[in-house]
């Protein structure tokens, strides 16, 4: 989620401040990494949906590893199982 963060005021005595945000949209972080090469790839979209998904996957596929004979990719557990029918 995208926001914006205001301090409304401060209490000197306690040292707390209240704070207040407000939403300017979301975002979604696609994250590939591979630590044995030193290498990592963020790619931001607008959305999260099964074809940004399958687009993703094509593209670290088709142009990051090309000659990889085996690729590993581990998901998190959100939304994973919808993400993998579009792979079928």
């Amino acid at each position: 989620m995208l926001v914006k963060h205001y301090t409304l005021f401060t209490f000197p005595v306690l040292f707390k401040s209240r704070y207040q945000y407000f939403r300017e949209g979301t975002c979604n972080l696609f994250v590939f990494y591979a630590p044995h090469y030193g290498w990592r790839h963020v790619e931001v979209t607008s959305s999260r949906t099964q074809k940004d998904f399958a687009h993703q996957m094509k593209d670290l596929v088709d142009v990051h590893f090309p000659r990889g004979e085996n690729i590993r990719v581990v998901l998190d557990q959100y939304g994973s199982v919808k993400a993998m029918q579009c792979l079928e």
